[in-house]
């Protein structure tokens, strides 16, 4: 349900008073930014502030955090100790624009467990030390000795899977 709005000028100000939904929507001025907004908290399925193509998108308040709804769902929430992702979400990257293809996420597997995309050996690449990867195919180039002997531990390729470690602008390997 979408109300009216009726527009006044006050003090070189628009002030817009009415109602837009189930709650009301209040404009006024502020010395920031020249006004501010106050909605009603909206829910997950009818958020208080969305865009009129998706309307089950956007923020409403949950708990007293701010939270976004997509498709209806809670999906984030800033709260006051962090932000805080539903189960089934995920932290997603691409190497182009907001929106394209995914290459690297990190998800939550279960209760204290996370998992990372993974990626074979040939495309480790060559980036930053400390960077670490889940590599479905490496392999320590000498499994008896690794970790005893740090040489041992380098990965290489033909492996059934390893956790791969970048330091010293080389790949390791250790398990």
């Amino acid at each position: 349900m979408v109300g009216a709005l009726t527009a006044f000028v006050l003090a070189s100000a628009i002030v817009l008073v009415g109602q837009v939904g189930p709650a009301p929507v209040v404009l006024t001025p502020s010395p920031v930014n020249g006004s501010t907004g106050l909605f009603g908290d909206g829910t997950a399925a009818a958020p208080s502030i969305s865009l009129a193509s998706v309307p089950t998108a956007g923020l409403f308040n949950m708990a007293g955090n701010l939270a976004v709804s997509v498709g209806s769902v809670a999906r984030l929430g800033f709260l006051a100790g962090g932000i805080q992702l539903k189960s089934d979400s995920s932290l997603q990257w691409s190497s182009g624009v907001v929106n394209a293809a995914t290459d690297t996420s990190l998800a939550r597997a279960a209760a204290g467990q996370v998992t990372l995309t993974t990626s074979v050996f040939s495309t480790l690449g060559t980036p930053a030390n400390g960077t670490e990867a889940a590599c479905t195919d490496c392999a320590p180039t000498t499994p008896a000795t690794c970790p005893g002997t740090k040489a041992s531990c380098i990965c290489t390729s033909g492996g059934v899977g390893s956790r791969a470690f970048r330091f010293n602008n080389l790949w390791y390997c250790p398990f």
